[in-house]
């Protein structure tokens, strides 16, 4: 080979090498501990993958990520320069979803269950350029790699995203790729908001007019939509099977008492005659129990999600005679004490199913059983409500609405709810856990869920615009250790993840201003 024959291959080497260097480790949400060394490993069709039967979900998808432009081999010949391994090792760490990621002369990642590993997986894919996370491109031939290895795990079991299908539908394919996105942020919690004012979104084969009925149209077109928009029994269980395969966890809510119009609409004779059940008659109860029988046989969860929230100002008990008698019958005095009795009964509903309930703070008024787990839209606990709900070490999701609705708009003269901002700078910065909680008090705070209201969210595409990229922020939250914030090194971070979101086709608010008819970025 002469000199310019060697000149010619070293040139198309450098063009083929993509380099991650130290200072572009890009990695949302961060992990917890990183040791750089300043060597380098070239990752490529030389490296083979070394995995078995234990790892195959995470396998799987890294193979997918990397696609047909780097096809590992699954093998162990010599002629191989250096080796991937998914290693499943139960001695690793009692968490789970704990993983290490280590790059040397070989790449390693190991974790107790595959939850960890799956993460370690996603780690490892933001080291490389984002073209990875497209369906289309194919991946280079060749890498360089930084060599150094991470040590990480979760700060909150709970780390979630709550999903308003009720006011408007969102359908089987758009909450697919939704799961699909929260997965590469480690989030592991999708609350599908089913049931509302405005429609009923899930099939209820006992109640079919709950769909021919109470599925019909928006939140901005129901009192004269036509078409019947909603989940099927079949379509769930292609969610919750694919959700399975990114360690997301589908917890469905069905609103109540209050909330509950589309099912009054639909069965008229269990409700007081505006939005709310009517907790009177037996037949409600009969009611409730055989639709959470049909939604625990195809929500694998251990959570049911029973609402609970705003009915004092929806209910019409006041002048019912049935009410008045229920409330002569048991030494009620107030309409508060009927509302307990109603959330109780279903509580114990719940609990007698082997699911544990879940509901808005407005529950944790009443002295409902303890293993009640709690979704906390205020922002901390010093109302007599919260002060209880501490006191009695319920568990607690927060989701405070002045931190983590997405509803909200992202900065002011955007679209939104209300007139305050949640922008992705607010989220990254804000701490869930409320100061005035003893270190034994902050246990009861599980996790963290940024809920999407969604009745003034119409297309897919606006949708993606609000959630995308303060998702990215609920991650950090979610996943990195308590007080590791550095707001400029997360802004760098998501230079990249921006492409990341382009690649996976994703529309989402880019940096800057936008005008509130601008939101389609991508």
């Amino acid at each position: 080979m002469n000199s310019k024959q060697l000149f010619f291959l070293v040139a198309m080497t450098l063009l083929l090498v993509n380099k991650a260097k130290s200072q572009d480790i890009t990695i949302i949400p961060e992990p917890a501990n990183i040791k750089m060394s300043s060597k380098t490993l070239i990752f490529s069709k030389e490296t083979y993958l070394n995995i078995d039967k234990s790892t195959k979900n995470s396998a799987s998808y890294l193979i997918k990520r990397l696609k047909e432009g780097l096809n590992l081999t699954l093998s162990e010949d010599s002629q191989y320069k250096s080796k991937l391994s998914l290693i499943l090792d139960t001695t690793y760490s009692e968490n789970k979803e704990a993983y290490s990621l280590t790059i040397d002369e070989n790449i390693e990642i190991r974790a107790a269950g595959d939850a960890g590993l799956f993460y370690g997986v996603h780690s490892f894919l933001q080291l490389l350029p984002a073209n990875v996370y497209s369906n289309t491109g194919k991946s280079q031939g060749s890498y360089e790699l930084p060599q150094l290895i991470i040590k990480d795990e979760p700060r909150f079991a709970w780390r979630g995203h709550m999903l308003d299908i009720a006011r408007h539908f969102f359908d089987k394919n758009e909450i697919m790729k939704t799961i699909d996105v929260m997965a590469s942020h480690k989030l592991n919690v999708l609350h599908l908001h089913l049931s509302d004012f405005d429609a009923w979104r899930v099939e209820i084969k006992k109640y079919p007019e709950l769909i021919n009925v109470g599925s019909r149209g928006h939140h901005t077109s129901y009192a004269k939509g036509k078409a019947r928009y909603y989940l099927s029994q079949n379509e769930i269980k292609e969610i919750i099977a694919f959700a399975q395969t990114r360690h997301v966890m589908i917890i469905p809510e069905i609103d109540m008492p209050g909330h509950s119009t589309a099912a009054a609409r639909s069965y008229p004779e269990y409700f007081d005659g505006k939005a709310t059940y009517n907790p009177a008659k037996e037949e409600s109860f009969e009611f409730i129990s055989d639709i959470i029988d049909e939604l625990i046989a195809i929500f694998p969860a251990p959570y049911f999600h029973m609402g609970g929230d705003e009915v004092s100002n929806q209910m019409q008990w006041e002048d019912r005679a049935d009410i008045k008698a229920l409330m002569e019958e048991k030494g009620f005095a107030t309409l508060d004490e009927v509302e307990g009795y109603f959330d109780a009964r279903v509580v114990n509903m719940v609990l007698d199913k082997g699911k544990i309930p879940i509901g808005w703070n407005e529950m944790a008024h009443f002295d409902v059983d303890k293993r009640v787990q709690f979704q906390w839209w205020q922002s901390d606990f010093s109302t007599p409500t919260g002060q209880k709900a501490i006191a009695n070490d319920h568990k607690i999701v927060m989701s405070s609405s002045s931190k983590l609705y997405l509803d909200y708009p992202q900065q002011f003269n955007e679209p939104g709810w209300g007139t305050e901002t949640n922008s992705l700078n607010e989220i990254y910065l804000w701490e869930p856990i409320p100061s005035s909680l003893s270190t034994e008090k902050e246990k009861c705070i599980i996790g963290v869920e940024a809920p999407l209201w969604t009745e003034f969210v119409e297309s897919n595409e606006y949708r993606q615009f609000m959630t995308y990229p303060r998702l990215a922020g609920l991650a950090e939250v979610a996943w990195s250790p308590k007080g590791n914030k550095n707001l400029a090194g997360f802004k760098k971070r998501m230079e990249y993840q921006y492409k990341r979101y382009k690649a996976q086709g994703v529309t989402y608010r880019a940096p800057g201003t936008h005008s509130g008819d601008k939101y389609k970025v991508n």
